[in-house]
């Protein structure tokens, strides 16, 4: 990501969606942001956040999880419910200070995106926003469906091998699993279990094949190599690549099935 000049400041979809209750807190991840270049939309709980984001669009969402009235969990399960009903796909990055194990599995399962602990330093802050804000992170799929160097999916050979009629059908079944092989992988992954980690990438990668999602499929294969020589850098980099690339194949063929 190129960081704007902070006299810069973004609007509509450049804007950032920070949801923290305590004032201090806010006002200082305000300022954080505006370090990058980056503007925000301050809201104190769950409730303000889902008012927020039926006026208008953010580029991503910082969510503190402990919040009053409700919680960043039940705002994230809500916002995801939404934005099935329309193909879409806002990243959402959890602020929690408890950092116990187990947080990051709890984030992941509510529907965000990433993690990060308070007190958040500027560095992390700075590379969750490279990671979900960059070029590459935004324009992951355009309206011909194009992710990377190569095609989300084949719709025209999924409909050559199953047949047009069953499209819809092959597609929400692949949404389905794809999101359930991430779970596993991303669970597998934080826990150090590369034989899992390698088993369940395994499927995606046939799976990725199965309906021509080039990208994902490539990514895929670059998991597993480095989850069988025990690469955890290269594994933890190359599944926030996975993600990325998912959750654009997702919110194409939920919006391809909505059409």
């Amino acid at each position: 990501m190129n960081a704007r000049s902070p006299t810069q400041i973004p609007v509509g979809d450049d804007i950032i969606l920070l949801a923290e209750d305590n004032p201090v807190l806010r006002e200082l991840t305000i300022r954080q942001l505006k370090k990058l270049g980056l503007a925000a939309r301050p809201v104190s709980s769950g409730r303000e956040v889902l008012e927020a984001m039926t006026r208008e669009s953010f580029a991503l969402v910082l969510m503190d999880c402990k919040m009053p009235d409700m919680d960043g969990f039940e705002a994230t399960r809500q916002i995801r419910q939404r934005e099935d009903a329309i193909g879409k796909h806002t990243p959402i990055i959890a602020m929690t200070a408890s950092a116990m194990k187990g947080d990051r599995d709890n984030c992941l399962a509510a529907g965000m995106d990433d993690y990060l602990s308070k007190p958040v330093a500027q560095t992390d802050l700075k590379n969750v926003i490279d990671r979900w804000l960059s070029s590459d992170a935004l324009e992951t799929y355009d309206a011909n469906g194009a992710v990377g160097k190569g095609p989300l999916l084949n719709i025209e050979r999924l409909k050559e091998t199953y047949g047009a009629e069953a499209l819809g059908e092959t597609l929400s079944m692949s949404v389905k699993e794809i999101h359930q092989l991430l779970w596993q992988i991303s669970i597998a992954a934080e826990k150090s279990d590369m034989r899992s980690v390698v088993h369940a990438v395994h499927q995606l990668k046939g799976l990725a094949a199965v309906i021509g999602a080039v990208d994902m499929e490539q990514i895929a294969l670059e998991i597993e190599l480095d989850a069988k020589n025990g690469r955890a850098d290269a594994l933890a980099q190359g599944l926030a690549r996975l993600i990325i690339s998912a959750e654009a194949l997702s919110s194409f063929m939920k919006g391809f099935l909505n059409n």
